[in-house]
């Protein structure tokens, strides 16, 4: 696993997407989001999510710092914060009912 930081500068904001390769087919891309899917086919914009890949994987930190970020991280209570989300407006952002 590799992490990208979130102090640095992420000029692609792409979402979650899988680059998909096939071997008698040409290349695609599977979207999700909130509200659904979509299959990219467009061989130009199935380039553009290669390029985006590739950006991240190159600002990404080394498997080694990758370790130690997340060591340092949990080491300074850092991961603490999640439990001080305000969980019924989490909650209800994701689409579920806002508990009492």
């Amino acid at each position: 696993m590799r992490v990208l930081p979130l102090d640095g500068r992420h000029p692609i904001n792409t979402g979650v997407f899988v680059h998909v390769k096939f071997q008698d087919l040409d290349d695609a891309v599977y979207l999700e989001s909130l509200y659904g899917a979509r299959i990219v086919e467009d061989l130009e914009l199935v380039a553009d999510y290669e390029f985006a890949f590739e950006h991240l994987r190159a600002t990404a930190l080394s498997e080694d710092d990758s370790r130690k970020l997340i060591q340092q991280k949990i080491a300074s209570g850092a991961h603490s914060a999640w439990p001080s989300l305000d969980r019924k407006r989490a909650w209800w952002s994701i689409g579920g009912t806002p508990s009492p």
